[in-house]
């Protein structure tokens, strides 16, 4: 765990500790949140993808000395996940972490209720920037998550209180996600981005723990640990139970154009065609774009008439899963 002096009340570098945190949680169980991804394409890459997005973040606050304000670290926190944002959950964690520090920035002293604010404003976010939002997602998670931390906060007066009833309500939330998208429970798991979202939680919660010298109640440490012995439970490789089938479109293609005067909106309206799983995040930079398609090359056409493409990647979604189900054979 890391670990720094803090002053009494939420700042800048508790925010960075957190999120230094999770980005090392993620890693710790990116291979079980991969083996588990069959929404809404089991390629196996949702931990590799929340992990990678954390990770940016995580290169952009370190250019930053040791101390720092909640300004710096909210606009930092929300470039990094501009720039690092990588597939579908990077990209919805991504929108979540820019909605947070964007309402974050506008309080000069940051409570236990400013925080779960700003939650809301991150799960706003995250639903605004999907065309077609699924319940039984992580959006579902970081919408109920948040609405709990709220409720908690008008009612309870400290941190630990507030986070801890955060996190019961994602790890509740997570374990209901199977009964609203049936993929989920025929394949026997949770959603992969949702289970990750309460890894992040749950470092966040180790971090104000420690900040604030209070231990955590002892029916969460159970609840911690039944958590992860479920999680543990679960299908080994869920993506072998989802057939290929489900490849209507068997690219994952990403850029950034750099142009800050687009829309994001108008973009969007223009690569609907193209695919499917499409997001166009606006950015102080410009606007990142996700889509599932059969056709990059015109996609990347199509988007460079507007400015200079940074952050090119196509990954082969059939590939991947192809990829998968080869490991799980050998084993």
């Amino acid at each position: 765990m890391i670990t720094m002096a803090y002053d009494s009340y939420f700042t800048g570098e508790t925010f960075r500790a957190m999120v230094s945190a999770s980005a090392l949680a993620l890693e710790e169980k990116q291979t079980f949140l991969d083996s588990i991804n069959v929404f809404p394409i089991p390629d196996g890459d949702t931990g590799i993808n929340l992990t990678s997005t954390l990770k940016r973040v995580v290169m952009e606050l370190n250019q930053y000395p040791d101390t720092m304000s909640i300004e710096t670290a909210a606009k930092t926190i929300s470039r990094g996940s501009f720039m690092g944002a990588k597939g579908n959950s990077g990209v919805i964690l991504s929108q979540f972490m820019m909605g947070m520090s964007s309402k974050l920035q506008t309080y000069e002293e940051v409570t236990p209720l400013c925080f779960a604010e700003s939650m809301i404003e991150g799960s706003d976010w995250a639903y605004r920037a999907v065309l077609n939002p699924r319940e039984g997602t992580i959006l579902t998670v970081v919408r109920e998550t948040a609405s709990a931390a709220v409720k908690a906060a008008k009612v309870k007066d400290t941190w630990i209180e507030v986070i801890q009833a955060a996190y019961k309500a994602a790890n509740k939330s997570t374990k209901d996600t199977p009964n609203l998208l049936p993929v989920l429970k025929d394949a026997g798991v949770v959603d992969a981005g949702a289970q990750g979202f309460v890894y992040i939680l749950g470092s966040w919660m180790s971090v104000l723990s420690e900040h604030l010298k209070t231990p955590l109640s002892q029916e969460l440490l159970d609840e911690i640990e039944e958590n992860e012995l479920q999680a543990r439970n679960i299908n080994n490789l869920a993506i072998s139970s989802v057939s290929q089938e489900s490849f209507e479109f068997q690219y994952c293609t990403e850029c950034i154009v750099l142009n800050p005067s687009i829309e994001a909106d108008g973009l969007k309206a223009q690569l609907e065609e193209y695919g499917d799983s499409l997001f166009c995040v606006q950015g102080d930079e410009g606007i990142k774009i996700h889509i599932h398609t059969n056709e990059p090359e015109v996609v990347f056409e199509q988007i460079g008439e507007y400015g200079e493409l940074v952050n090119l990647k196509v990954d082969d979604m059939e590939d991947q899963h192809t990829s998968l189900l080869e490991i799980e054979e050998e084993d």
